[in-house]
């Protein structure tokens, strides 16, 4: 029996070399699942912020063994490694990783909501996913589908302009191992 859940996870970020973090980053989620699947790579305008630096944005797809509490704080270790340090909400940022959905669950901590309460109004978090996940999806806790949600957040959010900017940034649809062993985040 598969004891696994299938996850989306929005990957972001607006200083260093954003693709390199992004590949990098692609590498260390590896040890948290497998079945990956990557969206294309968009360049948004900052939202919600006095920023003056572009965000890329993508979405990945993959199966999980670890539980949602487990797995979030995972992602807040590899934003930590890769130099992020919270000040403000929506600060500059080398690498933000959100928990956007974890199978078909709802869930709420202090730390931690499932379906990502916002994503719905980001049109930079709606296309990437709408790219791995299907749009017939009906959101956890709600009677909406991805598809729904994706004509929602073309209506709210009308500063971040999201731009394709990379179809296949990833190389990788598959379990192919290309990262290497050890590899640092960032590294200076």
């Amino acid at each position: 029996m598969d004891r696994t859940t299938q996850i989306a996870v929005a990957i972001g970020g607006n200083m260093g070399n954003r693709l390199r973090t992004f590949q990098e980053t692609r590498c260390h989620l590896r040890v948290l699942g497998t079945h990956f699947q990557f969206s294309s790579i968009y360049e948004t305008a900052p939202v919600d912020s006095n920023s003056q630096s572009s965000y890329f944005n993508a979405v990945i797809r993959f199966r999980t063994h670890l539980d949602a509490q487990k797995l979030h704080t995972s992602l807040q270790e590899l934003e930590n490694k890769s130099g992020r340090i919270r000040r403000n909400r929506n600060e500059d940022r080398p690498l933000d990783l959100d928990l956007l959905l974890f199978g078909d669950q709802l869930l709420e901590t202090s730390a931690l909501m499932v379906p990502h309460p916002r994503m719905t109004h980001r049109l930079f978090v709606m296309l990437p996913l709408l790219e791995v996940w299907p749009q017939d999806f009906i959101l956890p806790g709600s009677n909406i589908t991805l598809g729904s949600a994706l004509m929602e957040a073309r209506d709210l959010d009308q500063t971040s302009r999201p731009k394709k900017v990379y179809d296949n940034l990833w190389g990788l649809t598959s379990d192919q191992d290309t990262c290497p062993p050890h590899l640092p985040l960032n590294p200076r």
